[in-house]
């Protein structure tokens, strides 16, 4: 109600602001408008500004500046906004966002001197004893004297309370026989009147004291006042601006050297100090990165030792003996040492630029560095930057050591490579979808590039722990406790086996030196982890069985259980049965055929179908069953799911050649040779038969015994092998494998044409089988079943003859309706064929399906040697194509074994009479 009642008394407030005196014509009017105003006022709910997108467009606001050339704008505001985000306040990102919507060309229209306007009016300076001097001096008579504050009456005293009276202690020492004054004399003899000789030598020297600051200097009190300036402290004979930029003080000169020696050995300094000042300048920054940080320690203990040196020279020139002074030679011993310092100062302005966005920049430029000293011959340069780079990547390596031994990534990491993709992700993707490499900008790798060689390890390394994790196989502990060796060292001395000095450097480069060491040092945690997971894979996750598994149920590893599901799948699309491609069905049929190999586990197997507008007695049909065989997520993340893809379609290839090759060797044309036209169908027939045969069986052939088990071959070697030493390198080796199946198989994208025409040839000798069977008159019985099975238990035990007749019968008997005569020729596939044949196919789809019969093809008017000789036209057309298709992509050198295929395919040109 508070709440209420206040948004009510400010809207009210702000209606009558808004709508002024105006108002007073029509109150009634007023009343309602303000009424409707407080009411949405009320009801509306406001949402916070998003703190993330806020703090985004000011980093990029600052880049923005960056890249304008506006570096004064960029620093401005960055450090603005360093400072505010030290304090707490829960309005900071809508003020925020308040002033990025109220920005207006900011690049052109703000200057950095307009913020002296917006400093607070400095304080009244505090009140000081001057001060109050200056106003009423302590100068009246006796003000000074010592005053006596003994007791002069019982009228100035208070009254006291009365102590309790205490028992008298027997006196050991007897009273002193020396009164008060004697006692003050005694004290005043102890004290020693200091010597001001050594304190007025002290202010003499001190030149810049004096009024006339015009004169001359000696080189000692300039060699003193060079060392003070380059230790950061303030002198006279040096003076600095707001931008750290040291000058010379032209007031001073020394007689005994010309002016323009002097300014140009002053200058020299200078600019010594100017570079030494910009870096202690940066090393008095706060960073919140730890690898900055560490860095800033490495500088500020350069500093430090610096310093020392100076000290050290100062400390000659305060010894009893003689001492040649010389600014010269002062100059010949700091510029050495100074020139170690403004390296990393220059270096440091040179990646202050990225510094924010990518931290471990300074570790590259260091690296660099290293290398380019190494080349030039400066040892000294070299071991500087060697330590300081040695130094800064233990921090580095602390997120790296944690991730590669323990599996874990820092909360808000900035400078580590490894970050989270989806914490959300199943564990059946875990490897390749939970973690990722993370990267910038331009999509380098986000680290330094020194590492870019083993970021790779790195990342499989932590991953193993977190498998390792999930498998229940790591105690929570680091992995160096399992049975790891000992971590290497890295430094200086180690990396460049202690020949690196001042004066020698090593023979070998830097960065190949670097990277031996580096990659023992992954080794030592690499290799376990590596080893531990791959030896679970094999032996407890048992990859070697699923994949076994995956053979037996897409592969037709064993021959007889393939041909069992294809049997009791094919008898269901021969007898007309409307639920050929029921789901349960196929699945419980597929559990008890393909369970009962050792590998394949019944529960794991499931069937998928999908509706399609294909003929059920088309090979295309079969496209729609989908077999599938679910893995544990462990080797899921070896057999990925996109893979699987292709497993099923090569299952269907080998489902359409087992059906071709069953409708071929049960079509069987039983004709009487009457007349010489009889005599030409049996022997086109006949012809037709064999080649369509032939090329189905190549194919079978050639499916399994070179696509498949070459490639099985050469999959279980490279997983066997050492160099598939973790999950990427087990999986490269599998998508390796299904590559190569999907390519000899013709099922790539490139290779589609040659798989639609075999698609075509196979459907051919299926139409064909349906053709003769129609035209002879009879069903024969083929190899184990036919493409019409017996249906009554006499049939079954009767002669194949007898089961026949049932069928042409029952055949006759549930003949449709609808008499109209239909060509069995195939839809035709070339401008020829179109031309040769112009009728329908007789194919019956799934709502035409009879429970009780199989439907056969109708009869046609056309002559069967016609059909015969269209279909051999059409075969002709598609082999030729197949054969010539083969060659081409043999020739293009990609598989040799396509070549024989086609060779092996090529047929006699017996039937051209044909």
């Amino acid at each position: 109600m508070a709440h209420s009642a206040t948004i009510n008394t400010i809207g009210a407030d702000l209606f009558a602001t808004v709508a002024g005196t105006s108002h007073q014509a029509n109150a009634r009017k007023v009343k309602r408008s303000r009424d409707a105003f407080l009411r949405g006022l009320r009801s509306q709910q406001w949402q916070r500004v998003n703190q993330f997108d806020v703090q985004s467009s000011c980093d990029g606001l600052v880049e923005k500046f960056f890249v304008l050339n506006r570096e004064d704008l960029a620093e401005a505001l960055s450090d603005r906004l360093k400072e505010l985000s030290k304090r707490s306040s829960r309005w900071i990102p809508e003020i925020l966002a308040l002033l990025l919507h109220l920005q207006g060309n900011p690049v052109n229209k703000s200057r950095v001197e307009d913020l002296e306007n917006l400093k607070p009016p400095a304080p009244p300076p505090e009140l000081t004893w001057a001060d109050i001097i200056a106003e009423d001096p302590l100068d009246e008579e006796g003000v000074w004297d010592d005053i006596d504050y003994e007791r002069s009456s019982d009228e100035e005293l208070l009254s006291e309370p009365k102590q309790p009276s205490r028992p008298r202690r027997r006196e050991i020492t007897p009273a002193s026989s020396l009164d008060d004054d004697d006692w003050i004399a005694a004290a005043q003899s102890c004290i020693v009147s200091p010597d001001p000789t050594p304190l007025q030598h002290v202010a003499d020297g001190q030149f810049w004291r004096t009024g006339d600051h015009q004169g001359s200097m000696t080189e000692l009190q300039a060699v003193r006042e060079t060392l003070f300036m380059l230790a950061g402290l303030p002198t006279s004979l040096y003076h600095s601006n707001s931008q750290e930029k040291i000058g010379c003080n032209a007031n001073y000169a020394v007689t005994h050297a010309m002016a323009s020696t002097w300014r140009y050995a002053l200058q020299e300094f200078a600019d010594i100090g100017t570079g030494l000042s910009e870096l202690r300048a940066w090393a008095k920054e706060n960073h919140s990165v730890a690898l900055l940080q560490t860095f800033r320690s490495a500088v500020l203990d350069e500093l430090r030792s610096f310093d020392k040196f100076l000290s050290e020279l100062q400390a000659t020139y305060l010894d009893s003996h003689a001492v040649a002074v010389s600014l010269t030679d002062i100059l010949s011993k700091v510029r050495p040492q100074a020139s170690l310092q403004l390296r990393l100062k220059d270096l440091i302005q040179n990646a202050s630029q990225k510094v924010q966005q990518t931290p471990f920049v300074l570790l590259e430029a260091l690296y660099d560095e290293i290398n380019l000293a190494q080349m030039t011959g400066e040892a000294a340069v070299f071991s500087f930057l060697g330590r300081i780079f040695f130094f800064c990547l233990q921090t580095y390596l602390k997120p790296i050591r944690r991730w590669m031994t323990e599996g874990q990534l820092g909360a808000d990491d900035q400078i580590f490579f490894v970050g989270t993709a989806d914490k959300s992700s199943d564990a059946a993707s875990l490897w390749h979808d939970q973690y990722v490499l993370r990267q910038d900008g331009q999509g380098k790798l986000h680290a330094p590039s020194f590492l870019h060689p083993a970021a790779r390890k790195i990342f499989n390394s932590g991953k193993s722990v977190v498998f390792l994790r999930e498998l229940g196989k790591y105690d929570g502990g680091p992995v160096s406790t399992m049975g790891q060796e000992a971590e290497p060292r890295l430094d200086l001395e180690t990396v460049c086996s202690s020949s690196t000095t001042f004066s020698a450097l090593p023979l070998v480069s830097f960065s190949s030196l670097f990277t031996s060491a580096f990659d023992d040092w992954i080794r030592s945690k690499y290799s376990f982890a590596s080893a531990v997971l791959r030896e679970q894979l094999f032996a407890d996750c048992g990859l070697m069985a699923s994949l076994d598994a995956l053979e037996h149920v897409y592969f037709s590893a064993d021959g007889t259980l393939f041909q069992a599901f294809a049997d009791a799948l094919f008898s269901k699309i021969d007898h007309g049965h409307a639920g050929w491609n029921d789901r349960y069905l196929l699945t419980e049929t597929a559990r008890g055929v393909f369970g009962s190999a050792a590998s394949v586990a019944p529960e794991r197997v499931g069937v998928r179908t999908a509706a399609t507008r294909e003929p059920k007695r088309s090979v295309k049909a079969l496209a729609t069953i989908a077999i599938d065989y679910f893995l544990t997520w462990s080797v899921a993340n070896v057999v990925q799911r996109a893979t699987l893809s292709t497993y099923q379609r090569v299952f269907v290839l080998l489902l359409q050649i087992y059906r071709a090759r069953c409708a071929l060797r049960a079509a069987h044309l039983s004709l009487s040779i009457q007349t010489q036209q009889h005599q030409a169908e049996i022997r086109l027939c006949t012809l037709l038969r064999h080649r369509l045969l032939w090329f189905a069986d190549t194919l079978h052939a050639y499916t399994t015994s070179t696509a498949i088990a070459s490639s099985t071959s050469a999959l279980r070697s490279a997983l066997l092998s050492p160099a598939a030493s973790d999950i990427d390198a087990l999986a490269a080796a599998h998508a390796a494998f299904v590559a190569a199946v999907e390519r000899r198989c013709f099922l790539a994208p490139a290779l589609q044409p040659i798989a639609d025409a075999v698609v075509e040839v196979l459907d051919l000798a299926v139409r064909f089988a349906d053709l003769v069977a129609c035209r002879s008159g009879e069903v024969a019985v083929g190899e184990g079943r036919g493409w019409a099975q017996d249906v009554t238990k006499g049939a079954r035990r009767g002669s194949a003859a007898t089961a026949a007749s049932t069928k042409t019968s029952t055949y006759r008997r549930r003949r449709p309706r609808d008499n109209r005569r239909r060509s069995a020729l195939p839809p035709a596939l070339t401008a020829e064929d179109l031309s040769s044949s112009s009728e329908e196919s007789d194919y019956d789809n799934d709502n035409e399906a009879d429970v009780d019969a199989p439907q056969q093809t109708q009869p046609t008017n056309l002559p069967l040697l016609h059909q015969l000789r269209d279909m051999k036209a059409q075969f002709d057309s598609l082999h030729g194509f197949v054969l010539a298709g083969l060659r081409g992509v043999a020739r293009a050198g990609d598989e040799p074994c396509w070549e024989m295929l086609a060779e092996r395919l090529e047929w006699e040109d017996v039937g051209r009479k044909w």
